[in-house]
């Protein structure tokens, strides 16, 4: 049995939309990420989360995953309208707005009680400075991939890396990597701001 048909064992995975949603009938990237959702869905379960606030949520995928959880309060930011649409479309039971987080204030005024990123931090100049924009106390999940796309401010490639420039920002940051097709690594954080 393959990793990919491991997880489709992992309950989550057994219904809703990562049912239908399979590495074989995801696009490319999308199936690269799916060991990555998996011990995402994971920890959101393990950390009780009762509401999360997603950046750079992009067109919805990881949101479904968390509807499927049974998350009832959710929040989607992303800078790029054209993502919106098809995250609307994707989970109508869900929030979705527009929105640059170093320009918003959704980080102060929003209830959140798990903050969750992926694919961001590596392609932001301020990453500091918004991990310091979430509410103290507040859970933060997310990951960083390695990767050569051009628009990438910073290249992680160990999980000392991830703690070393997180780690100032982040208590009790843990880091693991999670490898993936084509050489690729995911490294997932999770810490207390």
């Amino acid at each position: 049995m393959s990793a990919y048909e491991r997880l489709l064992h992992f309950p989550v995975f057994r219904g809703g939309f990562f049912a239908s949603h399979t590495p074989a009938r995801m696009p490319d990237l999308e199936a690269a990420l799916y060991p990555t959702w998996a011990v995402l869905a994971d920890r959101v379960r393990r950390s009780a989360a009762i509401s999360v606030l997603e950046i750079g949520c992009g067109s919805g995928q990881l949101a479904c995953l968390l509807r499927d959880l049974g998350i009832k309060d959710y929040l989607g930011l992303d800078s790029n309208p054209a993502r919106l649409e098809p995250a609307r479309a994707a989970c109508p039971g869900y929030r979705f707005e527009l929105a640059d987080v170093f320009l918003s204030n959704h980080l102060r005024v929003e209830h959140y009680d798990l903050v969750v990123m992926t694919g961001f931090l590596e392609f932001v100049r301020r990453d500091l400075v918004m991990l310091e924009s979430i509410r103290p106390h507040t859970r933060v999940l997310g990951t960083v991939t390695s990767g050569d796309e051009p628009d990438r401010v910073r290249q992680f490639t160990t999980a000392n890396q991830v703690l070393e420039q997180y780690s100032p920002v982040l208590r009790e940051l843990h880091v693991e990597p999670i490898h993936l097709m084509h050489g690729r690594t995911a490294f997932l954080f999770e810490g207390i701001r």
